[in-house]
């Protein structure tokens, strides 16, 4: 009865170790699987934050390309429009323009006139000695 008594212990102690050892093993085999588990949502979330990171970049990208088409259209219109109200206006230009062009014809118009009457005179001088008889003597 004791060899029995001690055999159930003995028994019961090799199931306990196994239990311990399986419990064990379910254990490591659970953390293990939970690693795993975490690892893949971890990537999963970095893969769902790149994909976001990509959709912005390209908004931006696609927001830059828009605005700098239309600012540059815009640029373009608002400079030609100023230009065209006279707001570049360069300064000697427009003083030669409104200020030396109109003495410098005036002043043509002058000595035209002189060249004109000068001319008038020499025709006539040359008329009133065509008309006049030879008389001179030599």
């Amino acid at each position: 009865q004791e060899e029995e008594l001690e055999a159930l212990r003995s028994q019961q102690s090799q199931f306990e170790q196994r239990r311990k050892e399986e419990l064990l093993e379910t254990q490591r085999l659970e953390a293990q699987e939970r690693r795993k588990y975490d690892e893949k949502e971890r990537r999963k979330k970095q893969e769902v934050a790149r994909i976001h990171r990509e959709k912005e970049t390209r908004e931006k990208l696609k927001s830059r390309m828009f605005a700098k088409a239309f600012l540059t259209n815009l640029e373009h219109h608002v400079f030609a429009r100023l230009e065209d109200e006279g707001w570049f206006r360069d300064g000697v230009q427009a003083e030669v323009e409104l200020n030396f062009f109109p003495w410098l014809m005036e002043e043509t118009e002058k000595e035209l006139d002189k060249c004109r009457k000068a001319r008038a005179m020499v025709d006539m001088l040359i008329r009133e000695s065509v008309a006049r008889p030879a008389t001179t003597s030599i």
